[in-house]
């Protein structure tokens, strides 16, 4: 979808939300602490569920955690905690340079009554759904729901600004490689290089392992998260965010698409979240 096309979507689906409910609070992210953080010292991985960096913290559930793991140049491990206790899980970084912490869950399945799921689906940029449900006359319909999630979080570990770029650059495999997650977004930037003064953070937004184009995709940063910006996915499903303030930083995105398995079920839908830290030093 072309960006012109879907501002023409927005204006024709904008009369559906007449007042301002707030959609549920429905990104999920992995922040680690310490950040930047001293090789040899425990780092606590801890997942919040929330919006703009604003929410609850939740335990770790063996349950719904499909792939939890921590990655650095030199190898990978697998994470997990005590159940249904945070943090989520606590590791050791024994290398410095950029570590990177993934995770992803096993699907559920939600139920939302319809002016909610209407604000949800406006909210996100999810402008094909809402459309697709005033075609088919259900927009007082509840919203059911299958959803999946997908985090990467990177985390700089001890040493300088340039001994961090340096390490980090020598493994571009570990920041710019796909995972496979269903919807992942990929940088095309190394985090490390981003110090907060203008720079430029790139990414590509893959589904099912292709370049997803008219996605809409936020970008928030901690210090400032009422200030989110939002872009539209290019036919290569790149996109770009000026990083102009130092700390922590989420990159989201909601993919919707028809459930085709489950007649119980209208949607399929897939929720990444990218989380990196621009500043050496600052937190």
């Amino acid at each position: 979808m072309k960006r012109a096309g879907a501002a023409l979507l927005t204006l024709s689906v904008a009369w559906v939300v007449e007042s301002a409910v707030p959609a549920r609070a429905h990104e999920f992210w992995v922040e680690p602490e310490p950040n930047p953080a001293a090789s040899g010292e425990p780092v606590r991985v801890r997942l919040y569920v929330g919006e703009r960096f604003a929410g609850e913290e939740v335990g770790y559930a063996g349950g719904h955690a499909l792939d939890f793991r921590h990655f650095w140049a030199g190898g990978e491990e697998r994470l997990r905690g005590e159940e249904g206790v945070g943090p989520a899980a606590v590791f050791v970084p024994e290398e410095q340079g950029l570590h990177l912490i993934s995770y992803s869950s096993y699907p559920s399945t939600t139920r939302i009554p319809a002016e909610t799921f209407n604000a949800y689906l406006l909210e996100d940029g999810l402008y094909v759904p809402l459309a697709e449900r005033r075609g088919a006359g259900r927009l007082q319909h509840e919203g059911r729901e299958r959803f999946s999630r997908y985090c990467k979080t990177f985390l700089n570990c001890s040493g300088t600004a340039a001994e961090r770029h340096r390490s980090s650059s020598a493994s571009t495999s570990l920041w710019g490689a796909a995972l496979g997650h269903r919807l992942e977004i990929v940088p095309e930037t190394d985090p490390s290089s981003l110090a907060g003064t203008g720079a430029v953070f790139r990414g590509r937004l893959l589904f099912d392992g292709r370049p997803l184009e008219g996605a809409v995709v936020f970008s928030s940063s901690k210090s400032d998260p009422g200030a989110a910006r939002s872009r539209l996915t290019g036919e290569d499903g790149r996109f770009h965010f000026t990083v102009d303030r130092t700390g922590w930083w989420m990159i989201s995105v909601v993919h919707m698409v028809a459930c085709m398995d489950d007649p119980e079920l209208d949607w399929d839908s897939s929720w990444a979240t990218l989380l990196f830290h621009s500043g050496a030093g600052d937190s």
